[in-house]
């Protein structure tokens, strides 16, 4: 009998038999063990025999040295069968123990007489040159434990020996665009870049006086640093950088959660510090990135960081709790700012472009810096001071007495007073400060000609009007129906004027959209859009049958989302599925042109999210030719990298996004300041401007030119403008209906929540229509002359207005008023 539990184990099954064994159950235990033995056929048991010897380093070491028994015991019979010498006779005892000399030793061959007959040499060499592969295997695993003990050692105790540097935490999709930018930034900073380093003749870059750059990059994440650096390198070795990143970037594989591994990158030394998200939308990212943070603020007092804190966050939620959790902490929700970038890039272009540029270092020659206002600028206005700047355009103002960013809507009555700070933006922060020479400053001379009106970008309906492309109703195409899809809807809404359309198609079940938007217009209390007509169409993307099924003879403008069928698909399999639909909607449109069908050019943009997609599509003009791409990722990932590298202009950037603060990026037709042909420069259109709106002229357009250019160059030189060329102005202006569209009882934050107020003043009334008896004042004077830009009202609406009130009076000739 025995007094404890016996397990018998299944390994190949992976089953724990246990058996209580008493004095009564001896004979139960051994039939069960042996009914477990029995059940093995013979390939389970060839598989447990060849995992046990090939698959551990002891059967590696096992199978070596059998090998070597062998091969010495085949070598001493080969001596025996020779014959033997006079030294080593032909016996198994002489003959193993020379076999084992000639094996181990491989040059004691040499030591035969050349007179030794012919066999006896042969066998010699024979055993020399086994027992020679044999000692190469041999050594070969030795160094193999060697290394593995070592590199054990140095995962347990390397320390990456740094301060004062950029601390990454975690990897992930973006993580390639971030390192881009942080390159840039700190390229531009150190005065140098690509260009300055680069041969004039062969055009390849000079690295033999290259200089490091002046911070250091330290990624922690739990990757192996082995593979971290492969894809770095191989990704900055297409740009041409990677010897540059080869002295600037260090890895270290470990949890950012660790305290130990914190320590060990020395977080508490690092000069900024930015927790990456591991995937593309994620609530457990969120939670990560708080778990982060409460081991960042568990380090000991003795090592306490001092570092900029910045975690991405999904959550605007999330990212409130970011400063209770670690104080000096900030989150960084860049989401719904590129969001309205991609949304922009259809329906405003020019915007939607200008404000992609202003989220790059990488990718933009032009960037916000915050410069202090010299003394000499102290009494001056605005107006006098925006015209001062040789190779930079003034973006804002920072007051010193409010500390955010805000553009006062009379600009003209603003002084600068001390501690004032300029948005500038500029190439670089020398480029910022340059003035124009005395002598080509005139004062500001009042324009000679009317100018037209542009109204408020808040129009009385709510409609924010970015541009001129929007003051018509449109038709929307979107291609794709991501998670977000209700809050991009309330955006369109927002940014549309009255009866446009929207069409969605996807595959997405028309339960869930439903679902999604009754959820979304309950936190509003709303019903439906103010504006926007939707119409869902169900189908496959890629299936061009579904895409002719689209308004596409009407459509304006077609967004192809990045929509994943699974939260583990990679972004470069979305990529592909999003250029097919982009080549097939393309194919579409240039179809029904050919066929006449299409009256109107539908401006077409498409998301891209992966890096790798990106170098691809840069490269090949056919793909480029499908439209306008926007590489999201790449976007949020610069709106990260300027949190990090400046943060008065992280927050003067968003700002623009912001419909609560009202500074808006706007685009304006020329005809609005130009009559017939003129010549200005670029200082006399931002005069026209600044009169005008109350903005400041940051850029334009010009109709040949496929972007538009924001600070220009050549500002001095006079250019040829004419009314009727159909160029834009880009004009970065404040709304002075703000206060109005703002909910009172919920401060949005960003300029979609700003569209989802629940009260939104209702349209306005048609103008009052007034009988010939009261046409005029009480005196008998005539009335002023009615503004000719007020509200049109067309003949019929006149017939059912006197059909609905038949005591209403109606003047025929002031119909148009």
């Amino acid at each position: 009998s025995m007094s404890t539990p016996v397990l018998v184990t299944k390994s190949t099954q992976s089953k724990i038999v246990a058996v209580h064994a008493d004095g009564d159950d001896d004979n139960d235990m051994s039939q069960t063990a042996r009914g477990c033995f029995r059940g093995k056929s013979a390939a389970e048991r060839q598989i447990g025999l060849q995992s046990r010897v090939l698959g551990t380093t002891f059967g590696h070491w096992l199978v070596l040295m059998t090998l070597a028994l062998i091969l010495i015991f085949v070598g001493a019979l080969a001596w025996i069968v020779a014959g033997g010498n006079d030294e080593y006779e032909a016996n198994i005892h002489d003959g193993f123990w020379y076999s084992y000399i000639l094996f181990i030793d491989i040059g004691t061959h040499t030591g035969l007489p050349s007179s030794e007959a012919g066999i006896h040499r042969l066998v010699a060499v024979a055993i020399s040159i086994i027992g020679f592969l044999w000692s190469i295997l041999f050594l070969g695993m030795v160094v193999d434990l060697i290394r593995n003990f070592l590199d054990r050692l140095k995962a347990q105790y390397e320390k990456v020996i740094v301060r004062d540097h950029c601390l990454i935490l975690g990897w992930g999709e973006n993580m390639m665009f971030l390192l881009e930018e942080l390159v840039a930034i700190m390229q531009k900073k150190s005065g140098k870049s690509q260009a300055s380093t680069s041969n004039s003749v062969t055009g390849r870059i000079c690295y033999c006086r290259r200089r490091a750059l002046p911070m250091r990059i330290v990624i922690l994440a739990d990757k192996p640093a082995r593979e971290m650096r492969q894809e770095v390198n191989m990704h900055f070795c297409m740009l041409g950088q990677d010897r540059l990143v080869n002295d600037t970037i260090r890895y270290k594989q470990g949890s950012r959660t660790n305290l130990t591994e914190l320590v060990k990158v020395h977080a508490h030394q690092a000069e900024k510090i930015i927790l990456m998200d591991s995937q593309e939308s994620s609530n457990c990212t969120d939670q990560e990135a708080i778990s982060t943070l409460l081991a960042l603020g568990a380090l000991p007092s003795d090592v306490a960081f001092k570092g900029d804190v910045w975690t991405v966050m999904h959550d605007k939620d999330s990212a409130k709790v970011v400063g209770t959790v670690l104080e000096g902490a900030e989150g960084v929700v860049a989401q719904w700012a590129v969001r309205q970038m991609l949304l922009l890039r259809a329906l405003v272009p020019n915007v939607g472009y200008a404000m992609i540029q202003l989220s790059s270092y990488a990718k933009s020659s032009n960037q916000l810096s915050v410069q202090p206002v010299p003394p000499e600028f102290l009494g001056k206005s605005l107006q006098d001071v925006c015209c001062l700047f040789l190779h930079a355009v003034v973006f804002g103002v920072k007051q010193a007495s409010n500390k955010s960013f805000h553009l006062l809507p009379e600009h003209g009555s603003y002084v600068f007073k001390e501690g004032d700070e300029l948005f500038m933006l500029a190439a670089d922060a020398k480029a910022a400060t340059a003035r124009r020479p005395a002598s080509s400053v005139s004062s500001i001379k009042p324009v000679a000609v009317h100018l037209k009106d542009p109204g408020d970008i808040v129009q009385e309906d709510g409609q924010l009007l970015l541009g001129p492309t929007v003051r018509e109703p449109q038709v929307v195409l979107m291609v794709g129906c991501p998670t977000d899809f209700a809050e991009i809807l309330s955006f369109l809404d927002s940014c549309l004027p009255s009866m446009s359309e929207v069409h969605i198609v996807s595959s997405v079940e028309q339960e869930y959209r439903d679902q999604q938007l009754q959820r979304h217009f309950a936190k509003f209390g709303k019903t439906d859009f103010d504006r926007i007509a939707v119409t869902h169409h169900f189908g496959t993307r890629r299936d061009s049958h579904h895409l002719a099924s689209l308004p596409l003879d009407r459509a304006d403008c077609a967004m192809i989302f990045a929509e994943r069928e699974s939260p583990d698909e990679l972004a470069i399999a979305v990529d592909s599925r999003s250029l097919v639909v982009a080549i097939n909607l393309k194919h579409c449109l240039d179809e029904r042109k050919k066929k006449g069908a299409t009256r109107k050019k539908c401006k077409l943009v498409t998301e891209i999210l992966d890096c790798k997609t990106r170098l691809v599509v840069e490269s090949n003009d056919s793909v480029k030719a499908t439209g306008s791409i926007v590489y999201t990722t790449a976007c949020r990932t610069g709106v990260y990298a300027m949190a990090l590298s400046d943060r008065s202009s992280y927050n003067a950037f968003m700002q623009v996004c912001d419909a609560n603060v009202g500074n808006y990026i706007t685009a304006c037709d020329i005809a609005d300041y130009v009559h017939g042909e003129e010549t200005l420069s670029f200082y006399d259109l931002h005069d026209r401007v600044f009169q005008g709106c109350k903005g400041l002229l940051i850029g334009w357009r010009k109709k040949d030119k496929r972007h538009a250019e924001l600070n220009p160059a050549s500002k001095d030189e006079p250019k040829v403008w004419r009314r009727d060329s159909g160029d834009e102005l880009l004009i970065v202006r404040c709304s002075s209906g703000i206060s109005e569209v703002a909910s009172p009882k919920r401060a949005p934050t960003t300029l979609l929540e700003d569209s989802l107020r629940s009260d939104v003043p209702p349209v306005p009334p048609l103008v009052p229509l007034v009988s010939p008896a009261q046409n005029g004042k009480e005196d008998g004077s005539p009335s002023p002359t009615p503004d000719p830009q007020g509200p049109v009202v067309d003949q019929d609406d006149f017939q059912l207005l006197k059909a609905d009130l038949p005591g209403l009076v109606v003047d025929q000739d002031d119909s148009q008023t």
